[in-house]
């Protein structure tokens, strides 16, 4: 079963796409779960917002700090992460965050922004990620979990 067979068949209602960044294995399938779930509001920085076309005009304007709310009492929260590309965020709900290609287990993701680079990747990554708690876990676009003590005591780059 695929996933969007999962949510449509559950008892599941999809809110938020949440896109990390710009590049196609990450935002490919936006018009495909769109399509098949017109609720769900598209969540992606509008820096990167232009890699899914015209549903770019749909996306949710939101920005650094800004939370959607999840549930009972619940949020996700934005953190703008530029480096990877110039709109690269992260997603935070609860004890994990979801980092697409900034934070891997052990590595951080190539810089590949027009007007960010690798120094921003990495000030990302050391102000904005190393600043949750250590117990927070880390799931990255690829790779095994981690958690952010792990990448603050191991992670070469830091």
């Amino acid at each position: 079963m695929t996933i969007l067979g999962a949510i449509a068949d559950g008892p599941f209602a999809l809110r938020y796409i949440l896109i990390t960044h710009k590049h196609k294995d990450h935002c490919d399938a936006t018009a495909d779960i769109a399509r098949a779930f017109p609720d769900a509001k598209i969540v992606m920085h509008r820096s990167d917002s232009a890699a899914i076309g015209a549903l770019a005009s749909r996306a949710l304007p939101i920005v650094d700090g800004d939370e959607l709310a999840f549930g009972e009492g619940a949020a996700i929260r934005m953190l703008h992460t530029p480096g990877h590309t110039d709109g690269s965020s992260c997603f935070l709900f609860r004890s994990t965050v979801f980092t697409g290609d900034t934070l891997f287990a052990g590595s951080v993701g190539g810089a590949f922004g027009e007007r960010s680079n690798y120094r921003d990747i990495l000030d990302s990554v050391r102000f904005k990620l190393f600043s949750l708690d250590a117990a927070t876990v880390v799931a990255p676009g690829h790779g095994p979990p981690s958690t952010i003590g792990e990448e603050r005591a191991h992670n070469p780059f830091f």
